[in-house]
This record gives structure tokens, sequence and C-alpha cells, in this order.
């Protein structure tokens, strides 16, 4: 009778336990959730910031995508730098990015993107493991393309460098009315 009671115990013990750690879970899983949208939200605004409508922001996005698939990037984000946000990039999209990226803000002259933003030019990181693409407007940067390798052999070279660029300024134009009614 005893090893019963005892079992019983130990069962009510365990499910006890077992609740609170799901109850752990679900508080880390929804902090987290907010952290995300609240990148999410920063990356509308920056976008929205920046003059750019619903077609503009697809427009980024395909080219965060083509751009991944055609120099073999393991990702590529894309900030902009809105007017009246101190010069900071926002990562408004990308291909392959956690979503915790989104939102996350660049500051000028730090890391290779940040380099891109200060400078205006095209920024290739050593050991060419990277490139930061400037997105040109009519009157300023807009923003800044990072392309990351995949790592081991597969490193970036002159020819990714300028399909990027291609990619870039042929994007960029498709750009200039938002960025012209804003600036």
């Amino acid at each position: 009778m005893w090893v019963v009671v005892e079992w019983f115990v130990i069962l009510i013990a365990a499910a006890v336990g077992m609740a609170g750690v799901l109850a752990l879970v679900a508080v880390v899983a929804a902090g987290a959730s907010d952290r995300v949208r609240d990148g999410a939200d920063s990356a509308q605004s920056a976008l929205m910031a920046s003059g750019f409508s619903a077609r503009e922001e697809h427009l980024l996005a395909t080219l965060a995508s083509v751009a991944r698939a055609d120099v073999g990037a393991a990702a590529v984000e894309i900030a902009l730098a809105p007017p009246g946000w101190g010069g900071d990039g926002i990562v408004v999209t990308g291909s392959c990015i956690p979503l915790q990226r989104l939102g996350a803000r660049i500051t000028p002259g730090t890391g290779t993107a940040g380099h891109t933003l200060a400078t205006g030019r095209t920024q290739l990181a050593e050991p060419r493991a990277a490139v930061a693409i400037p997105i040109p407007g009519t009157e300023r940067l807009v923003g800044v393309v990072l392309a990351v390798s995949p790592g081991g052999e597969r490193l970036f070279g002159g020819a990714e460098v300028r399909r990027l660029e291609a990619l870039v300024d042929q994007t960029a134009r498709q750009l200039a009315g938002p960025v012209r009614r804003t600036a």
C-alpha cells in the first residue's frame, strides 16, 4: 500500500516539475517573440521613414534573394539609412537572415556594412568573407546591401563584387522615386 502511495507522490511531483519547466519555456518563447516583433516594427518604421511603399519593400526583398543566389552567399541583408535616424542603418529585409536581424541597427563606421554607410563605397571584408555595397539615392545614400560568404573555400572576389554592384545599381534606379519624395 505504501509503495503505491510513494509512486503516486513521485508522479505528482514529476507532473508539477514538468508543468514548471513548460511554463518557463513559454515565458522565454514569449519574450523572444516580443523581441522579433519589436525588430519587425523597427524595420517597418525604417521603410516608411525612407518613403518606400510595399512595392519597394518587395523589390528590396527580391534584390536580397537574387543577390544571394547569384553570388552563392550564405545570407544577404539590406539596411536602410532613413533621414532623421542619425545615419544609422536599420536592417529591413534579407535572404536567409535570422528574424532577430530585422530592425537591427548598423552604426556608421562599425563593421563592413557600417564602413559602407560611413563612406558610401563598397567594402570587401578581409578575408573576403563579406562584402557591403552602398545603395545610392538621388541626393543621399539610401542604405547598404551586405552579403556574407558561406565560408570555407567560398570567398568573395572581384566577379562577385561587380555582380552585386550591378544588381544594386539596377535596383537603386527603381528606388529613385521614393527617395526623391522624402529627401
